[in-house]
């Protein structure tokens, strides 16, 4: 029999496919013979997950005294890479140190990183969970796959579902969320993402929602939609004490204030503290109480009044941030992009006393 051998490696998703096709000619019959080795990702991508490398870190020279903000090293550490999406930078304790949580949720992975450990790979096959925050032994999450707000045990394995629908209608696409300080309830914004890439998903809500959940209410109706009129709700964040919540409407490219009052209810209007010239993403309150937000070319640094204190340029599209103490006076800051994590270590001058600042 004659036959040509052709050799061939391509990653398919997150595996490495190597083999050999056969073509076997005999008469008119046409035979394929595919023999593969698949090389899983466990191992492969778990060692390309762990490449750190240093990016320049700049902070605008005219923004540092304002700022009182400090970087202790020239360089951001750059967490893997390439990813189709990245987002959920979320510190917490480990051991004596501490530790990022972040996700590369189309390429439905959760990664763990930290300065001892280096980062690895934490679940692998998620349903797009692109955010996961602190519940008090364990978390909560939301799923941009199956479009659910879920509370996970610690290490992952315990599932409940707290929301999928609401008012007999399936939640658009979850997508960011934030415990309220002083309180139990769970705030997430729902924007319509990915219906128009997603033909066969369809949206069943009228609208884009942000919603608050709270596990203590008895009457069973424990979700409700306490903001109907953004156009597409997307970064999350309260105040130091819970009486402030930020809202980015990134269709609008607006970023919102409202206040609330003791039980967590809305007390007159929203403030519209700036709106940017390019579309906003995540939200996250820094530890001087600054708002840092996520734009397209870096991160936005502002008063809680909408003051513009500085910026941080990045080359890739920001989604999100965080910051945890380390076991000093010094700070961790991670900031998530389209395509990866970058972590770096600031001092910051002034801690936050005034919720203004």
């Amino acid at each position: 029999m004659d036959g040509d051998v052709h050799c061939f490696a391509f990653f398919s998703g997150n595996l490495l496919v190597i083999g050999s096709l056969v073509y076997i000619m005999s008469g008119s019959a046409f035979f394929v013979s595919l023999s593969m080795l698949l090389l899983v990702l466990s191992p492969l991508f778990a060692d390309e997950a762990r490449q750190e490398q240093r990016v320049a870190l700049v902070v605008e020279p005219s923004a540092r005294k304002k700022l009182g903000l400090r970087a202790l090293d020239d360089h951001w550490i750059r967490l893997g890479g390439d990813y189709a999406g990245c987002e959920g930078a979320q510190w917490q304790k480990a051991g004596e140190g501490v530790e990022l949580i972040y996700a590369a949720h189309h390429d439905f992975l959760l990664f763990r990183w930290s300065e001892a450990h280096g980062l690895s790979v934490w679940k692998e096959g998620t349903a797009e969970l692109s955010t996961l925050r602190p519940s008090g032994g364990g978390y909560y999450a939301v799923e941009q796959g199956t479009r659910r707000l879920l509370a996970l045990s610690d290490d992952l394995s315990g599932v409940d579902v707290l929301a999928e629908s609401f008012e007999g209608k399936r939640l658009n696409r979850p997508n960011d969320l934030r415990v309220r300080p002083g309180a139990k309830t769970v705030w997430f914004t729902d924007p319509n993402f990915l219906f128009k890439q997603r033909p066969e998903e369809k949206q069943q809500l009228a609208g884009q929602y942000v919603f608050c959940y709270d596990p203590d209410e008895v009457s069973g109706k424990n979700l409700r939609a306490v903001i109907r009129d953004l156009k597409l709700p997307n970064g999350i964040a309260f105040n130091e004490d819970g009486s402030r919540l930020f809202i980015g409407d990134s269709k609008t490219r607006t970023l919102w204030m409202y206040p609330l009052d003791d039980v967590g209810e809305i007390q007159g209007e929203a403030s519209a503290l700036v709106v940017f010239e390019r579309g906003l993403d995540g939200i996250s309150l820094a530890p001087d109480g600054r708002l840092w937000v996520a734009l397209s070319d870096g991160v936005a640094i502002l008063s809680q009044a909408g003051e513009r204190v500085g910026f941080l340029p990045f080359a890739e599209r920001c989604t999100s941030m965080d910051f945890m103490q380390d076991d000093g006076d010094n700070y961790w800051v991670a900031v998530t992009t389209s395509k990866a994590a970058h972590v770096a270590r600031f001092k910051f001058l002034k801690l936050s006393k005034n919720k203004n600042q």
